[in-house]
């Protein structure tokens, strides 16, 4: 990326625009949909919970609340959008009736693999060229961001 001839040079880049440009491509693409998934179209937000919900069976909405960081109305509404579209259902605990816990259904958890598949395929894309010295410093300098960012 080049530098503005009025930055001095100590300056680092901007990696935020450079993390949110490379983000947006990749969520438009995601948004396409998946030919694994028979091109079925999941807004990011949607890929996410589905994703959690694969990952951790059983979830409830206090669980995506704490993970996402968003309010229990956001969660609901995204919660709802999925169980519309057939992907989640919401699944009365055995042991307390009064709390809901998420399962996919058979199409969602064709959505994830979908999903998953479309993921393997963009990082193979975007690191085409890389070394595998290269893909182990870009795994290892995302790391760093990560813990710097405090997450």
């Amino acid at each position: 990326m080049a530098r503005s001839s009025e930055s001095p040079p100590d300056t680092p880049p901007d990696v935020m625009e450079q993390i949110h440009t490379l983000m947006h491509a990749l969520k438009a693409r995601v948004m396409r949909g998946s030919p694994e998934a028979g091109g079925r179209r999941v807004a990011p937000t949607e890929a996410r919970i589905l994703h959690h919900v694969a990952r951790h069976p059983g979830s409830t909405q206090g669980d995506l609340v704490a993970r996402t960081g968003r309010d229990k109305g956001q969660i609901n509404r995204l919660i709802q959008q999925v169980e519309d579209a057939g992907l989640l259902v919401r699944v009365p605990d055995e042991t307390d009736r009064r709390k809901l816990r998420l399962e996919l259904t058979a199409e969602g958890r064709e959505v994830v693999k979908g999903i998953a598949a479309e993921r393997r395929k963009l990082s193979a894309r975007l690191t085409a060229d890389f070394t595998v010295e290269e893909r182990e410093q870009l795994a290892a300098l995302l790391a760093r961001l990560q813990k710097n960012l405090g997450d």
